[in-house]
């Protein structure tokens, strides 16, 4: 069940405006948000309304990221999927060159900042890679060093997370006995990220 913590404007402006509810959920899935009060107060609490809202939201609680050192030891970059079954050995990401700059989009990571050109005044750039590797690497559960589920998922989030950072091509499948298999193809940015953790979080 989720819990909620109210939150309060002291002073409510005309327009529109904007409440951020701190939720709290047991674990990582999918949970409908229900029915929210709204109450409110005018002059010392002599007048009071209040209503209960239903605006049928679902939100995506993502697995926690557990961090993983030499994060390379952990991808497999093969393209056959019988392969993908079985034990990923330590294969290195390859060398991304230097591709060309692109204006900044709303929503990318600044870690991609051209932050030289942005300091001379000559606008905000993103740097963008090419990979030299062959092969896509994909993300799996195995060679992951926990045999639980849950922890091999939270491993999978910041993995997921880390190489969105760097704008890294990957896969994601998601295959354990008596489960149903999931594979998203590699790809790469915001929306890829977002159906990678989403896949987690309801595996």
């Amino acid at each position: 069940m989720l819990k909620v913590t109210p939150a309060t404007l002291l002073q409510v402006n005309n327009g529109n405006n904007a409440v951020n509810l701190s939720i709290q959920a047991p674990k990582r899935g999918k949970y409908l948000l229900g029915r929210l009060t709204v109450k409110s107060e005018y002059s010392f609490g002599l007048f009071k309304s209040w209503s209960k809202l239903d605006f049928e939201h679902m939100l995506i609680v993502y697995p926690s990221q557990r961090v993983l050192n030499a994060i390379d030891s952990y991808l497999c970059s093969t393209n056959d999927e019988t392969h993908l079954s079985g034990v990923s050995q330590s294969n290195q990401l390859g060398i991304d060159e230097f591709s060309e700059l692109k204006n900044f989009v709303r929503g990318e990571s600044l870690a991609r900042t051209a932050w030289k050109q942005l300091a001379k005044g000559q606008g905000h750039y993103t740097k963008h890679y090419q990979s030299q590797q062959g092969e896509p690497v994909w993300l799996t559960f195995d060679g992951l060093p926990n045999n639980q589920l849950e922890i091999k998922l939270q491993y999978l989030s910041y993995l997921v997370t880390t190489l969105s950072l760097t704008n890294q091509e990957f896969g994601l499948l998601l295959k354990l006995h008596g489960k149903k298999t999931i594979k998203i193809p590699p790809s790469s940015g915001l929306e890829h990220k977002a159906n990678c953790l989403h896949a987690l979080a309801t595996y």
